[in-house]
């Protein structure tokens, strides 16, 4: 994809993925990402950046369970040299012992310096046997047997089996021989790619029960989650739908969850709901941090836990039972517009809504068509939404101190009993 723009500087984003993640030790992405950063075989990190900054040229490259990105910005001019890069980087990686140690290591410090989450918990309790949501502890146990022969094995598997895209916003325009330099570029030193397609992988199984997970950590804040999981086959319409119900839910300042969890009953400071699709998975999540026991502030709430989920269970409710007020609706809708619009303010924005637009069934001119779907979702699209994604019993998640926990499930069973 080729986009013009007025500036001199280019950038590019230029992916290979596969059609489904790979079923791999949950560190491997993370080791790899670090390793493509390290530059090549033939050069070191040193001696590959010394290139690269020369030209005054910015790359970074990126790996997951599929996929491997590489990023890269400089003028127009360098362009050409910048492609050469990557493209060294992806026909060469520096997949040598010593930078899969020292990969290992880096990983393993930045794992053991994120906190746990309330999320982390529900999201492998949904996708118990997908290693892209390991745990923390997972992830850290994963480091102590994988090998460099795995890391090999993955990046070939993406190599072989992916299909490739390419973003470049550069003044094409001014300078046509940059796109005929772009085209010659990516003709040669690469392998082939299989054809591009928009084919989801299938990762969606219903929830049947309720879930409630618990663990007990010393903090004062309980941090909460609770996930619904919905299938979706990626409709353009229902696609907007479901994100202007998350706008009215949790997203953003002016939203349910905010104006009366945080604003009205001061439950907590933080309190959003989010949504997230993987493979032909949606996910709505609602999460809030509320201080429960505060011992330098003389603080003892723990009924803040049930408060939390009853507000969410209403709000919840009144989605699915009462339709949306006009104003409600298109201040929704206003709010979503504005954030459309300012994501393309930048090049390495318009590459990012390019990039997203290419795995679309609206295509390239997914921004423009999701502005017009916008001005079409009525009241009763909210509604009837509500009552598909919240249809399964959710996966609710409660990280907090043990204390707090205690009096929860103490609750719980008087509640049941």
């Amino acid at each position: 994809v080729l986009n013009p723009n007025k500036s001199d500087i280019a950038t590019s984003k230029i992916t290979m993925s596969t059609q489904a993640p790979a079923n791999i030790k949950p560190c491997i992405p993370a080791i790899l990402t670090v390793i493509l950063n390290e530059g090549t075989k033939t050069k070191n990190f040193e001696t590959f950046y010394k290139e690269v900054h020369k030209s005054g040229i910015t790359m970074r490259f990126d790996a997951d369970f599929h996929s491997i990105t590489a990023h890269s910005e400089s003028l127009a001019d360098d362009l050409p040299l910048a492609l050469d890069l990557v493209k060294e980087v992806f026909s060469d990686p520096r997949l040598i012992e010593n930078s899969f140690e020292y990969a290992k290591k880096l990983v393993k410090e930045a794992v053991l310096n994120t906190d746990s989450s309330a999320k982390e918990s529900a999201m492998r309790k949904l996708f118990p046997n997908r290693p892209e949501f390991a745990t923390r502890d997972e992830i850290l146990q994963s480091i102590k047997t994988v090998t460099l022969d795995e890391v090999i094995g993955f990046f070939e598997y993406v190599k072989n089996n992916a299909k490739a895209k390419g973003i470049f916003t550069a003044p094409i325009e001014t300078k046509p021989i940059i796109e005929q330099t772009i085209i010659e570029k990516l003709s040669s030193g690469l392998q082939n790619f299989r054809p591009f397609d928009i084919n989801v992988f299938n990762s969606y199984a219903p929830t049947t029960e309720n879930i409630v997970l618990t663990k007990a950590e010393p903090r004062n804040q309980a941090d909460i989650v609770q996930i619904y999981k919905f299938k979706t086959n990626y409709n353009p319409k229902d696609q907007v739908v479901f994100k202007v119900l998350n706008t009215i839910l949790g997203d953003g300042p002016s939203s349910r969850l905010f104006n009366d969890l945080r604003e009205t009953q001061k439950l907590a400071y933080r309190v959003n709901s989010s949504i997230d699709f993987t493979g032909n998975t949606g996910l709505i999540t609602l999460g809030i941090n509320t201080t429960t026991d505060d011992k330098i502030a003389n603080i003892q709430q723990f009924d803040n836990v049930q408060k939390s989920l009853d507000g969410f269970k209403e709000h919840i409710e009144k989605l699915k039972n009462t339709t949306v007020s006009t104003e409600e609706l298109e201040a929704a809708k206003l709010r979503m517009k504005t954030k459309l619009l300012n994501s393309i303010e930048t090049s390495d924005s318009q590459n990012k809504i390019l990039n997203s637009s290419k795995d679309s069934l609206l295509g390239l001119n997914s921004l423009n068509e999701n502005l017009r779907l916008l001005d079409t979702v009525t009241a009763q699209d909210i509604k009837n939404a509500a009552n598909y994604i919240f249809e399964n019993p959710p996966v609710i998640s409660i990280l907090a101190s043990q204390d707090t926990i205690d009096f929860y499930n103490k609750k719980t069973v008087q509640t049941t009993t």
